[in-house]
C-alpha cells in the first residue's frame, strides 16, 4: 500500500510566543503526529507535542521571543514513523514601549507622547493618579496606533504618576513606562468675605494678584436650593460684588471662581445671612 502524503508544512501569525503550523495530508492513514519545535541555536530547548491523526493544524505556545525555531512534523502509522516534514519558524520580539515624554504642562492638563519598540499594538492603557491617592485615578484607553494623548480635567499644582502599558493584539503586556507631572500652580484667589449685610442683600469681596484672572464667576445659591442659582461673570480687575435683590432672613452660599488662560481655578465658598 502506498504510504499517505504529508505535505505543506506551513508557519503563519508568528507572535512574540506562539506560532500556528498547518499541513495537508492525502487521507487519514495516520493514527497520529509527532510535533517537534526544536530552538535551532540550542536544540535542547525544544517541545514535543503528540497531535491527532486527523488534525490539519496547531498552535504552538510558550516560545521565546525574537527566536529561530526548527518544526518538524512526523507522521506515525501501526506505531512507526512515516513521513517527516521540516519548517523553519522565527517568533516576533518581546513589544516595547521606549520613551515617555511630556509636554505643554498646564494647571488642568498635560500632553503625553510614547515611543515604540517592535509590535504591532492593539492596544495602550494610560493611568493617573494622584501622588497621594486622595482621587480617583484616571484611566484611558487608546488605540494601539497612538502615540499621542492629551490628558485633562486635573488638579492645579498636584502631582501625578502615570502608567502607560502596551497590549499587543495575541493579548500580551509590555513593561510600563512610568513618569510623573507636576501640573501648574493657578495664581492665588483668597480671602473671599461677605460684609455690609442688609435685609436683600450684602457685599462680596477677594483678594486675587493684578493683571492674574481674566475673569471672575460668583454663583449665589440660597441655602434651601429652593431658587435657581445666581451667576455673576465679572472681569478680572473686579475685587467685589454688591448683591441685591435677595431675600429677607435667608442662608446664602456663594461661590468665587476665577479664570486665567481658559483655565479654572478650584471654588473659594463662604455663607451669609440676610
Amino acid at each position: 500500500v502506498e504510504e499517505p502524503l504529508l505535505s505543506k508544512l506551513t508557519v503563519s501569525n508568528a507572535t512574540s510566543d506562539s506560532i500556528s503550523l498547518t499541513w495537508e495530508v492525502q487521507d487519514n492513514a495516520f493514527d497520529h503526529f509527532i510535533l517537534e519545535v526544536r530552538n535551532s541555536d540550542f536544540p535542547l530547548d525544544s517541545l514535543v507535542h503528540t497531535v491527532p491523526g486527523t488534525s490539519r493544524r496547531s498552535v504552538v505556545t510558550n516560545l521565546k521571543a525574537a527566536t529561530n525555531y526548527t518544526v518538524q512534523l512526523h507522521g506515525v502509522i501501526d506505531g512507526h514513523g512515516g513521513q517527516t516534514l521540516t519548517a523553519l519558524a522565527t517568533t516576533e520580539a518581546e513589544p516595547q514601549l521606549g520613551t515617555l515624554t511630556l509636554t505643554n504642562v498646564t494647571p488642568d492638563s498635560f500632553n503625553l507622547s510614547w515611543t515604540t519598540r517592535d509590535g504591532p499594538f492593539a492596544k495602550f492603557v494610560i493611568r493617573i493618579r494622584d501622588t497621594y491617592a486622595e482621587h480617583e485615578p484616571q484611566e484611558l484607553t487608546v488605540s494601539g496606533g497612538a502615540r499621542s494623548a492629551h490628558i485633562s480635567g486635573l488638579l492645579d499644582y498636584t502631582g501625578y504618576d502615570i502608567n502607560i502599558k502596551g497590549t499587543t493584539n495575541a493579548g500580551v503586556h509590555t513593561e510600563p513606562l512610568t513618569a510623573f507631572v507636576m501640573t501648574e500652580a493657578m495664581p492665588p484667589l483668597e480671602n473671599l468675605t461677605v460684609s455690609d449685610i442688609n435685609p436683600y442683600g450684602f457685599t462680596v469681596s477677594w483678594m486675587a494678584s493684578e493683571n492674574a484672572f481674566d475673569n471672575f464667576l460668583v454663583v449665589v445659591v440660597d441655602s434651601g436650593k429652593l431658587l435657581d442659582p445666581q451667576e455673576f461673570l465679572l472681569t478680572g480687575a473686579q475685587r467685589q460684588l454688591k448683591l441685591k435683590g435677595l431675600i429677607t432672613g435667608i442662608g446664602y452660599e456663594v461661590m468665587l471662581y476665577g479664570f486665567a488662560k481658559g483655565h479654572q481655578t478650584k471654588p473659594l465658598s463662604t455663607v451669609a445671612v440676610t
